[in-house]
């Protein structure tokens, strides 16, 4: 059919077909295009993948081209970079032992980057650490987000992207691979992390293989040391082993001698390949062979040493006795290895023990004589040897030379038992020379004095093996010193100290005053070294009276000894040789008195009298010196009025200056030569004190720490105001010039009243009531022999033109002029202490001791305890004047006594700190103990003693010297 002859309808069908085939063509060409881009995509990506891994295994051969970690670090950065867009590429090790985490590779893009390396980051606190120690991949697209203060910190530094890849080896972290990229927009694709996992999984390898390689080569040097030093050591042995004095042998596991050294060989004279084996035994006499080999045998077996003694046949055919010991060797591993050992010729000590065994026999002759015995105790065995002849001394049978040492104890007197034991347990135990007195039983039941002295020794291990020693019978001695005491006895009623020793310096008699004077008790110090007990050194005085008394029979003369506690005293004394019924020296009888307090009053009346002395040596110089300064200041004004001229004039004035100079000073050397006369009226000294403390703020310097305590009710004193006011001048400048490197300078000012007790301490000190003001600095404090003459006129210890050594000497005048007196005291590297004392003035009445209205007691009883038999006197006295009952003990040890039996009745102990046998401080514990609801006041001269019983149950402390009203003040306080 023609198409012009075709329908509509028709025409219409075959065009929708065609679009319908249209359609499907379309489909395939979209179909066809879209296969066409995905094989793109797999080329593209088969071709990018082939460049990943080509561009990894460039990495991983670049990684593994060294095995030295500082390249491997700076080549696995590097070639990161190649394969991931970062700016920065880093290499951080984990370093548990110092808790952070160490930069030790780091590249950067841009060279104007900061260097990481070397950077520490703290492990603690970290967020990110904790992460890689999980071996999780880390990604921060922002660092500055960080959750923790560590990484936010660093993100200031090292901002933008992160991706922290673990480096780890199995389940142990290593460290990190850290990528850093400034442009913190641009996320991390995985791909990138991928290819950082890969690379620091081969960066462990590395590192792994290069460590095994450090320990490899650390292991290989080592072993070649020690191969080197096996070596050397060998070499060194033989060496030494030739040249020893001594025939050394050595032994294999098969018991066959391998070694011989040089002395051996020249001994026999025989070589090497004879002795090798059993060769040596070819050479020992025939007697000698069969033991020998057996003891060789038997310690070989059992792996431990021996040693023996045997005849061997020199070169020459002449037998010498040896002594042969032999030694396990052991290698490193603890494996047996043969024996190595030593022979030594004994020939001439066999000789010797022969001549020994002669003379022991002719000792036992001597011995008898001499009324001595020997003793031997084995003490593994428990048996004792002794020497026959001796035995019924010592209460044992005849016939016998051993017996036990229980058969020992027997003999011995049953009160002298424990005492024996007691010395040789001591002497065992603390390996020293057993040495005892005591008393044996004889067979005739006699009782004999024995002295008995030992040596104890011990084996390799210090176990006690063997006792000897000897003992001598010394019953005439102690019956010689029996009649001693008692004809001494009465001394113990004197008041001096009685001391008698023997020409050895033993100590054999010491009567009661010794004890009280020295505290040493007479069980404690018979027997003892006299020298040892009452001297710190041998002076040239105590040689000197030695020899005097041995030439002359006697001596007298003063000595510095010591007590017990330490203290050191002087004593006078007397020495007297007394002489046996023969007229040979026996000992020395020693007559002593403490004059203690009567030197240390001569050396303040000595004192005293030497500045007194100076005082008319410088009243009169001051006098000579204003009669030559007067005309000389005169004329020089004089002068100056008649003559013009500028430059004359000007020394005119330096004359006239100077000569006013020299008369001030001449003001002052009179002011301490015979005090100074001024207006004396009614003062009080406080408002002196605070003129003073304000000058002192304004111009000492801002370290000096000012501070002041004056009594509200200071009493008044009679004075000069103007040279009071010079004397705290003085005082504070001074304790500033001590403190150059500042302090604390303290004035205290408080009422005191001076009593007889406390005027017999001070020979300055009158009886009644006083203000004392204290000048206290913690400066550098002076020196005994700078104490002792800083109220000389002229003498310091400041640097020339720094000060004129008037300025003390003119304060003690003052202060003499004014009936005061003063104190000081000092210690080195902590300060020094003026305390001025001046008598007060009560307006408008009489004042005496009596009119304080000083509390009274009930009856109370009190425990004084003081070793000092003054004050405990004149305490008991004082107290009892005031109504208190009291109980005296010289030392700890009474007093717990005396408070034993009295604890219901006695209401204070009132404890000295020092005192010898018992201190105060252990005093105070034990009483505690005995009753903690006890009531305890302590005293003591030393301050610091203050602080010792801050922490115990002692209510008041109270320093010496004290007055009567400190002590009744004090004690109405504690019992009220």
């Amino acid at each position: 059919m023609k198409d012009e002859e075709k329908t509509t309808e028709e025409l219409i069908e075959e065009l929708s077909a065609l679009r319908q085939k249209l359609s499907q063509l379309e489909q395939v060409a979209v179909q066809q295009q879209q296969a066409q881009e995905e094989l793109q995509q797999q080329r593209e990506c088969s071709r990018r993948q082939v460049q990943k891994e080509q561009a990894l295994n460039r990495v991983i051969q670049s990684i593994r081209n060294s095995l030295e970690l500082e390249r491997i670090f700076s080549t696995a950065a590097y070639e990161i970079t190649q394969l991931v867009s970062a700016d920065r590429v880093e290499i951080v090790q984990y370093i548990p032992e110092q808790q952070l985490w160490l930069n030790v590779g780091d590249y950067r893009r841009t060279p104007d980057l900061p260097s990481a390396l070397g950077v520490e980051i703290p492990d603690a606190d970290n967020e990110v650490a904790a992460q890689l120690k999980r071996l999780e991949v880390v990604i921060i697209e922002d660092a500055s987000t960080c959750s923790d203060q560590v990484n936010r910190s660093l993100a200031e530094t090292y901002r933008g992207a992160w991706l922290l890849v673990p480096v780890h080896f199995g389940s142990t972290i290593w460290g990190s691979v850290s990528l850093i990229r400034n442009n913190h927009s641009l996320s991390w694709q995985q791909e990138e992390v991928e290819l950082t996992c890969a690379v620091a999984d081969q960066l462990a390898i590395a590192i792994h293989q290069s460590t095994l390689l450090l320990q490899l080569q650390t292991e290989l040097s080592e072993r070649k040391k020690a191969i080197i030093a096996l070596q050397e050591s060998e070499e060194r042995f033989r060496t030494m082993a030739d040249i020893a004095p001594v025939m050394i042998w050595m032994v294999g596991t098969d018991k066959l001698c391998n070694y011989f050294n040089r002395v051996w060989l020249e001994f026999t004279g025989r070589t090497l390949e004879q002795e090798l084996g059993y060769g040596w035994a070819e050479l020992l006499h025939p007697d000698d062979l069969q033991l020998c080999l057996e003891i060789y045998t038997t310690a070989f077996d059992a792996r431990r040493s021996f040693t023996m003694e045997h005849r061997f046949r020199r070169f020459d055919g002449e037998y010498r006795w040896f002594l042969n010991t032999g030694t396990p060797r052991f290698h490193s591993d603890g494996s047996f290895a043969g024996y190595i050992g030593s022979s030594i010729d004994i020939t001439e000590q066999k000789q010797m023990l022969e001549a020994l065994q002669d003379s022991e026999a002719r000792l036992r002759l001597t011995l008898d004589a001499a009324h001595m015995v020997i003793w031997d105790w084995n003490i593994l065995t428990n048996n004792i040897v002794y020497d026959n002849s001796m035995l019924p001394l010592c209460g044992l049978s005849l016939g016998l030379n051993e017996h036990t040492f229980e058969a020992f104890l027997d003999a011995v007197y049953f009160e002298d038992r424990d005492r024996v034991v007691a010395a040789i347990t001591d002497a065992i135990e603390n390996k020293k020379e057993h040495e005892v007195e005591f008393r044996f039983v004889s067979l005739d039941r006699a009782l004999r004095w024995i002295g008995d002295k030992g040596q104890v020794y011990y084996d390799q291990t210090g176990k006690p093996v063997r006792m000897v020693g000897v003992g001598i019978d010394i019953t005439e001695r102690k019956e010689a010193e029996h009649k001693i005491r008692e004809q001494a006895a009465w001394l113990d009623v004197a008041t001096d100290a009685i001391i008698v020793r023997n020409l050895e310096n033993k100590i054999v008699f010491w009567n009661k005053s010794a004890e009280r004077l020295y505290g040493w008790k007479a069980k404690d110090i018979l027997g003892k070294n006299a020298n040892d007990i009452l001297y710190k050194k041998i002076s040239s005085q105590l040689k000197e009276a030695l020899s005097q008394v041995n030439l002359t029979g006697e001596w007298y003369g003063e000595l510095s000894q010591i007590r017990k506690d330490g203290k050191e005293l002087i004593v006078e004394t007397r020495w007297t040789l007394v002489r046996d019924e023969h007229g040979n020296p026996k000992s020395i009888l020693s007559v002593k008195t403490d004059i203690t307090e009567k030197k240390r009053l001569q050396t303040q009346f000595l004192r005293a009298q030497r500045l007194e002395s100076l005082g008319t040596l410088a009243s009169g110089i001051a006098h000579d010196l204003n009669n030559t300064l007067a005309p000389m200041l005169m004329s020089a004004q004089l002068l100056r009025m008649r003559i013009s001229d500028e430059r004359n004039q000007q020394l005119l004035q330096t004359l006239e200056t100077n000569a006013q100079r020299g008369a001030a000073m001449v003001k002052q050397v009179l002011s301490f030569a015979r005090g100074v006369e001024g207006k004396r009226t009614i003062l009080q000294i406080k408002h002196l004190i605070s003129e003073i403390e304000q000058f002192a703020k304004q111009t000492f310097p801002k370290s000096i720490e000012f501070c002041t305590d004056i009594a509200p009710n200071l009493w008044t004193i009679s004075g000069d105001a103007t040279q009071l006011h010079q004397v705290l001048m003085n005082l504070v400048i001074n304790a500033r010039d001590a403190m150059p490197k500042g302090g604390v300078l303290s004035i205290y000012g408080e009422n005191f009243f001076v009593d007889e007790n406390y005027a017999r301490m001070n020979l300055d000190a009158t009886v009644g009531p006083h203000i004392v003001i204290t000048v206290k600095d913690t400066g550098m404090g002076m020196l005994p022999e700078v104490l002792d003459r800083i109220f000389e006129p002229f003498f310091t210890t400041k640097e020339v033109g720094k000060g004129s050594g008037l300025g003390l000497s003119t304060v003690l005048g003052i202060i003499k002029s004014h009936n005061g007196f003063i104190s000081v005291s000092s210690k080195i590297g902590k300060g020094t202490q003026f305390k001025v004392f001046l008598k007060a003035v009560l307006e408008n009445q009489t004042f005496s001791e009596e009119s304080f209205e000083l509390p009274m007691g009930n009856g109370e009883l009190i425990l004084v305890v003081d070793d000092e038999a003054e004050i405990r006197e004149i305490t008991k006295i004082t107290l009892e004047n005031y109504n208190y009952k009291i109980l005296t003990a010289c030392d700890g040890i009474e007093a717990l006594a005396l408070y034993a039996q009295n604890p219901e009745n006695i209401k204070v102990v009132f404890v000295d700190m020092m005192m010898p046998d018992m201190d105060g401080l252990t005093t105070i514990r034990a009483l505690l103990r005995i009753n903690p609801c006890i009531k305890i006041m302590a005293a003591s001269g030393l301050t610091d003693n203050n602080k010792l019983i801050q922490n115990l149950d002692v209510e008041i402390f109270l320093s010496k010297p004290y007055n009567v009203k400190q002590l009744l003040q004090a004690l109405h306080k504690i019992l009220n």
